[in-house]
């Protein structure tokens, strides 16, 4: 799947928010310490912070609105979600800046859960962790990178347990 894939099903916003120039990603990613994923890069270079689906917003490091930004939106919530979990070894995963580690790159008010990147330094084809509205217990690990996660949503053609959402 690419970036053109949903650009067929999701036409770009007319009025961009959160867009960076290289040498804004080059900026954010060494403050974290970190390089994401190249899908990533394209969706919020063409989206902005975008709500895809009419359910999904998108995190952008360089959204005007403190709630839609990564570094302030993004990573507030990962840091809320680990202190709300500190010391429950139930809990599957480790949080960032750990690594590897959950890092929140978008919400779904509709269905009141997170989207994280189950972040590596190995590799920058970092899986998808979703959270449902009674998280953290109700988890789902998607096997799909955040662009293919954004096409099959927008064309009903994925399944997300935690949110009830079943392709058939």
């Amino acid at each position: 799947m690419s970036i053109d894939d949903l650009l067929l099903i999701v036409p770009p916003p007319v009025n961009l928010d959160g867009a960076g120039t290289l040498k804004d990603w080059q900026d954010v990613e060494y403050r974290l310490g970190i390089r994401f994923p190249a899908d990533y890069k394209a969706i919020v270079d063409l989206y902005g912070v975008a709500v895809f689906s009419g359910e999904l917003t998108i995190f952008s490091p360089f959204a005007s609105i403190y709630g839609s930004n990564l570094i302030y939106g993004g990573l507030q919530s990962t840091l809320t979600l680990r202190d709300r979990l500190y010391g429950k070894d139930a809990f599957p995963y480790s949080f960032f800046p750990e690594l590897p580690g959950l890092l929140s790159c978008g919400w779904s008010s509709y269905f009141q859960g997170g989207v994280f990147w189950l972040v590596s330094r190995e590799s920058c084809d970092w899986p998808i962790v979703i959270s449902g509205p009674d998280y953290p217990m109700n988890i789902s690990l998607l096997n799909c990178n955040l662009l293919e996660l954004l096409i099959k949503l927008c064309s009903n053609r994925i399944d997300i347990p935690c949110w009830g959402i079943s392709s058939q």
